[in-house]
C-alpha cells in the first residue's frame, strides 16, 4: 500500500511539473507587475539601485531577488524568464508534494486526491507560467503550514519554531499582505494546538519553557527578517511605522474612494496637485490620509463594497475581459462551482485530524478578510487554491467512502 501510494505521488508530482513546464515553454504570461519585477531582478542582478519608476519601495524585494539569483547564473533576456518559469513549475509541482502532506492528516487518501487536484488545478497551472509572485509565495505559504503541523506534534523542538520563524519571513517579502498571519496567526494556532498549550506537569515543565521560548524565537525570527527592509524604507523612501511599499497608500485609497467598484482603479486615479512635490514616502502617507477619510465618512458605502470585493476574490470565472473568451469561463466555471460545494462538505463531514482545520482554514479566512478591504481578485485567490482543493478532496473522499459502505451493505 505504501509502494502504491508512493508510485501515485510520484505520478502526480511529475504531472504537475510537465503541465506547468509545458505551459511556461508554449505560452509564458506577461502582466504589468512582470515588468516591475523583472525590471528590479535586472538591478538586483546588476548591482544597481532598487528602483522602478523612480521609486525605492514599489515592490517587495522577495521576487525580485529569486529573479536577480536566476540572472546571475543564466544572464537576462529570454534564456533567464524561461529558467525562473522551468524553476516556477518545479515550485508549482512541489507545492502538490506540501499540500499531500497537509491531507494526509486525515487520509491517505485525502492527500493523494488533494495533490492531483493541485496538480490539475487550472489558476495554480496558469500562474506557476506567469512572471509574478504567486507560485513561489504558495510554495512558502504552504510550507509554512506543513511546518506548524509539525510544530502541533512536537512543539519543545527549537528547530521547528526556528524554520517557521524563517519561511514566515520569506514568504512576508514575496506579499506584504502575509506579513500578520506568519507573526501572529499561524504561531498562535502552532502553540494553542500543541498539548503542552495549557498547563503541564512539572516533570513536563522544562518541555513547555522550550515551547514558549520557540514561539518567541519564531515571532523574533520574523521581525529580525524584515528589519533590513524597513530600515531601507526608512532611509530611502522616509516610509515611518510599519510599512512595506510606498503603493500601500494608493492601494488602499483606489478600493474606497467614491467611485471605488472593488477591482483595479489605478490608472483612473489622478495624481492631485498637492501631491506632486511630495516624496515618495509623504505621498504614501497622503493617500493613506485621504483613504482613512473615505471610510470615517461614508463607513455604509464601505461596507457594501466588501461582498462585491469578495464576489470578485471568489468569482468562479475570470473577472477581467483578458480572459474572457467563453469556453475559457466556461471551463472555469465547470471546475470551480463542483470543487466549492465539495470543500464546503469537507467542512461539514467528520475528518480524522479535525483539530488541523485550523491549520487550513486560517489562511483562508485571513485573506477573505482582507480582501474585504482591499482590492478583490482572482489572482489573490490563487495561493489559497491547494487549501481549497484540501477541503475539497476531504469532501469527495467521504462521498467515495459513503458510496463503498452502501456497495458492501447491499452485498450483505
Amino acid at each position: 500500500m505504501i509502494r502504491r501510494s508512493s508510485a501515485w505521488l510520484m505520478g502526480i508530482v511529475a504531472t504537475a511539473f510537465v503541465l506547468r513546464a509545458a505551459l511556461a515553454l508554449l505560452h509564458p504570461m506577461w502582466f504589468d507587475d512582470s515588468r516591475d519585477y523583472v525590471a528590479l531582478g535586472q538591478a538586483m542582478a546588476a548591482g544597481a539601485n532598487y528602483q522602478v519608476g523612480g521609486m525605492y519601495a514599489a515592490r517587495m524585494p522577495g521576487y525580485p531577488a529569486l529573479i536577480a539569483a536566476v540572472f546571475r547564473v543564466v544572464g537576462p533576456g529570454a534564456v533567464g524568464i524561461g529558467v525562473l518559469l522551468i524553476l516556477q513549475a518545479a515550485l508549482g509541482a512541489a507545492c502538490c508534494y506540501l499540500t499531500y502532506l497537509l491531507g494526509r492528516c486525515g487520509s491517505e487518501g485525502v492527500g493523494l486526491v488533494a495533490a492531483a487536484l493541485v496538480a490539475l488545478d487550472p489558476l495554480s497551472v496558469a500562474f506557476s507560467a506567469a512572471v509574478l509572485s504567486e507560485t513561489p509565495f504558495t510554495f512558502l505559504l504552504l510550507l509554512a503550514l506543513v511546518l506548524v503541523g509539525q510544530i502541533r506534534t512536537a512543539p519543545e523542538r527549537i528547530g521547528w519554531w526556528l524554520m517557521l520563524g524563517v519561511v514566515g519571513g520569506a514568504t512576508v517579502y514575496m506579499r506584504a499582505s502575509a506579513f500578520w498571519l506568519m507573526l501572529v496567526v499561524l504561531p498562535v494556532i502552532a502553540r494553542a494546538g500543541s498539548p503542552l498549550a495549557s498547563a503541564v506537569p512539572a516533570a513536563s515543565r522544562g518541555t513547555g519553557l522550550r515551547q514558549r521560548g520557540g514561539f518567541l524565537i519564531c515571532l523574533c525570527c520574523v521581525l529580525l527578517m524584515l528589519a533590513p527592509w524597513w530600515i531601507r524604507l526608512d532611509s530611502r523612501a522616509a516610509t515611518h511605522g510599519i510599512r512595506f511599499t510606498s503603493l500601500e497608500g494608493l492601494s488602499l485609497y483606489e478600493v474606497v474612494y467614491p467611485e471605488a467598484d472593488g477591482g483595479p482603479r489605478q490608472d483612473k486615479i489622478a495624481l492631485p496637485p498637492a501631491m506632486r512635490g511630495l516624496t515618495e514616502g509623504e505621498r504614501n502617507a497622503a493617500w493613506n490620509r485621504r483613504a482613512w477619510q473615505c471610510m470615517l465618512t461614508e463607513p455604509g458605502r464601505i461596507l457594501r463594497l466588501a461582498p462585491l470585493k469578495l464576489a470578485r476574490t471568489w468569482s468562479p470565472i475570470f473577472n477581467t475581459e483578458l480572459f474572457g473568451q467563453w469556453p475559457i469561463q466556461a471551463a472555469m466555471f465547470a471546475w470551480h462551482v463542483p470543487l466549492y460545494l465539495l470543500a464546503l462538505l469537507g467542512l461539514a463531514v467528520a475528518w480524522r485530524c479535525r483539530a488541523a482545520y485550523w491549520v487550513v482554514l486560517a489562511p483562508v479566512l485571513y485573506f477573505t478578510c482582507l480582501h474585504a478591504i482591499y482590492m478583490g481578485s482572482v489572482r489573490y485567490r490563487a495561493p489559497l487554491m491547494p487549501l481549497v482543493l484540501l477541503l475539497a478532496a476531504a469532501g469527495l473522499m467521504w462521498l467515495w467512502d459513503r458510496r463503498r459502505q452502501r456497495s458492501a451493505n447491499s452485498r450483505v
